[in-house]
């Protein structure tokens, strides 16, 4: 069935999984997910066709311009199964791109607890012995260096927090004069020994002393401070959002996992030790 003779436009752009079909790929999603199906980047978007099979197993809500222009048509996984999707441009046969979206059962909806209690980051023993707090962290300024990303940085007037690797572990740094010097502002939060998902990726800065550093998916790291202590955990749900009032209060906007289900807001009044449900999203 063509896309462009069916699609409505979207009322709100939504991006939950991006598909590009590639010959021989296969791509998995969930019943009651909403996904993506995006045109190749350098196909004129008013010469493509997008067909596809078993509509009981998937179902075109939808398109829309998404990034550079590229169009994107919305479809919604409705039952187990398995759909071929195709594009092509129109008067070309042989551009034609294939690929299989497989829909497997719902998941098990993520459980929200009324609370979670983070604790306070130490440096486990038996590693690696922590740089010292207040320690130069050399070659470090707000351009970016290689152990220094651009996003790492967050500044706030003249005070910014920033993460670096120093020793082969990551650490929060701090520059309390533009970016003239930082030093180090954490124990490590991670290291070559651990999980992934230990390492924070993102880290933003709310007042001199307020912080908080979050990881790809469910870490959070929060200080009001100024970096002498650092609470941390896991939440069941991805951080999406973090909030802060610059003095104590936190609030975090979770989403769940594969998109199924609705997400949720936790708030701590107490430097992010104590976290108690405040409101679904989503």
């Amino acid at each position: 069935m063509p896309a462009g003779a069916t699609s409505r436009t979207c009322e709100t752009p939504i991006a939950k999984w991006i598909y590009t079909p590639r010959a021989g790929v296969q791509n998995n999603v969930y019943v009651g997910q909403t996904f993506d199906v995006t045109l190749p980047k350098q196909w004129d978007a008013s010469a493509v066709s997008v067909t596809f099979t078993n509509h009981d197993v998937i179902r075109e809500v939808c398109s829309q311009l998404g990034d550079a222009s590229k169009r994107v048509v919305l479809f919604d996984a409705l039952s187990t199964g398995t759909s071929e999707v195709s594009l092509s441009l129109k008067g070309q046969p042989t551009s034609v791109r294939r690929g299989q979206i497989i829909v497997n059962p719902i998941l098990v909806k993520t459980s929200w607890p009324k609370s979670f209690t983070a604790h306070i980051v130490r440096a486990l023993p038996g590693y690696s012995k922590p740089a010292k707090m207040g320690m130069i962290v050399k070659g470090m300024d707000v351009t970016g260096t290689p152990s220094l990303q651009r996003s790492t940085i967050s500044m706030k007037g003249r005070y910014g927090y920033a993460l670096a690797t120093v020793g082969g572990f990551q650490y929060v740094a701090k520059t309390i004069d533009d970016g003239g010097a930082w030093r180090v502002a954490s124990t490590w939060f991670a290291g070559p020994w651990a999980d992934g998902a230990a390492f924070a990726g993102a880290i933003k800065i709310f007042s001199p002393s307020v912080a908080a550093a979050s990881g790809d998916g469910q870490v959070l790291y929060t200080t009001t401070d100024g970096g002498k202590r650092w609470y941390g955990l896991f939440f069941t749900g991805d951080v999406v959002k973090v909030m802060s009032d610059g003095i104590n209060s936190f609030s975090v906007d979770l989403s769940t996992e594969y998109g199924v289900g609705k997400g949720r807001t936790y708030v701590s009044h107490d430097g992010g030790l104590r976290w108690e449900v405040s409101s679904a999203t989503g």
